[in-house]
């Protein structure tokens, strides 16, 4: 996602947006813009980067590769949550 965006639809794409749950279904950890909401949703399910630097991009993916231990089980985390609590059943 964008950081700065003067469309209004970019920047409420967290609730539009398929794909973290998608990702977070299948068990797998995400790098997301580092944005306040997906930072506050996604904390503990994601590794944060500014999509506009080249050295946080690496950084993130850095932090994937080494850590690849606690970003497993952290998507093993993920899979839960949507399992108990972000799901059509558990929402409607």
């Amino acid at each position: 996602m964008p950081m700065e965006s003067g469309d209004p639809n970019m920047t409420t794409m967290i609730g539009a947006s398929n794909k973290p749950f998608d990702y977070m279904a299948q068990g797998l950890p995400m790098i997301c813009s580092d944005l306040a909401d997906w930072r506050e949703t996604f904390t503990d399910h994601a590794v944060f980067c500014d999509p506009r630097s080249v050295e946080s991009i690496a950084a993130a993916l850095t932090d994937l590769l080494e850590r690849w231990s606690h970003w497993s089980a952290t998507g093993n985390k993920g899979q839960e949550v949507i399992a108990s609590r972000w799901n059509y059943e558990s929402l409607f």
